[in-house]
Parts: structure tokens; C-alpha cells; sequence
């Protein structure tokens, strides 16, 4: 992205760090004020936009986060939790990587596409109930899938200054 702003704008290298900064922020602050979960960084820079097409490295991170390793995610395992951790995973991928239809994340899961949307809906439904142990997994995956992101960020912005 700096050097997108640089090309475009005759921008110094502190002034380009700071608008995707500014962008990052914006971000953030959309979600804290309307619960939408934008990512302008994203829609503004082809390289993150063509990076944010596979999920597994998104899913793997929050897995180990919350304690569980990729095949039992992928398994057909009936576990409750070990359905609510795949509802995690399948809710944080389709918001970082929009693009990524439901037929492809469900075939990812080994599932098919109505378990993406049953997935998102059951997370919401989850984070309503204020149910604690569910609490403190969403808690433990929200920050690996943010600390993935910032990471992700952070290595572009610097491959491109």
C-alpha cells in the first residue's frame, strides 16, 4: 500500500505509513461504532486483496489460539466443543475473506454451504447468550485473528516501503 500512496501522491515513506495507520484505525473504529467488519486496507491495495483469498493460514492461527490442531476441525467430529471452535473458525475466515464463497469454506470444513451461514448465525447467537466458556474461546480466536492480520499487514507495508 505505501507504495501505491507513494506512486500515486509523491508521498514520503512516513507520510504513506501513516494513512494505511489512519486506515487501520478507520477499521476499527467502524467496527467498535456499528459492528461492521470492514477491512479498507484490503479493497485499496490489490496485494492484500488477492492475499486475502485462502483462509488457512487464518483458521490454523486461530486453532492453535484456542487449542486445537487442524485435522480435528476438519474432521467430521459432532463434539460440542469441538463444533463451537469450527463455528469460530468458519465465522472469523468468512469476515477476513469475504470473497471466499460458502460452497468453498464449507468444502474446506468438509462440509457444504449452509453450514457457513448455520455457522455465522450460531456464533452471533453464542456471543448474545454472553455464555462464558464460549466467551473466553471467541475472546482467545478474536485476538489470534487480529494479531494475524495486524502480522499480515505488517509484512506487506514493509515488503512494499
Amino acid at each position: 500500500m505505501l507504495s501505491l500512496l507513494k506512486q500515486q501522491s509523491n508521498m514520503t515513506t512516513e507520510q504513506a505509513t501513516y494513512i494505511a495507520e489512519v486506515m487501520a484505525f478507520t477499521e476499527r473504529q467502524i467496527k467498535l461504532n456499528t459492528g461492521l467488519d470492514v477491512r479498507l486496507i484490503a479493497k485499496a491495495h490489490p496485494l492484500l486483496s488477492n492475499a486475502f483469498s485462502d483462509p488457512r493460514d487464518l483458521i490454523a492461527t486461530i486453532a492453535e489460539a484456542i487449542g486445537y490442531k487442524l485435522p480435528m476441525l476438519f474432521e467430521r467430529n459432532r463434539k460440542s466443543e469441538v463444533v463451537k471452535a469450527r463455528f469460530v473458525c468458519v465465522y472469523f475466515a468468512k469476515r477476513f475473506f469475504p470473497k471466499v464463497s460458502a460452497v468453498s469454506l464449507g468444502n474446506l470444513f468438509n462440509q457444504d454451504h449452509s453450514y457457513v451461514s448455520y455457522s455465522i448465525a450460531s456464533v452471533e447467537e453464542l456471543l448474545d447468550a454472553k455464555d462464558e466458556l464460549f466467551m473466553s474461546v471467541y475472546a482467545k480466536a478474536k485476538k489470534a485473528a487480529d494479531a494475524w492480520f495486524e502480522s499480515y499487514k505488517e509484512e506487506v507495508l514493509s515488503v512494499e516501503a
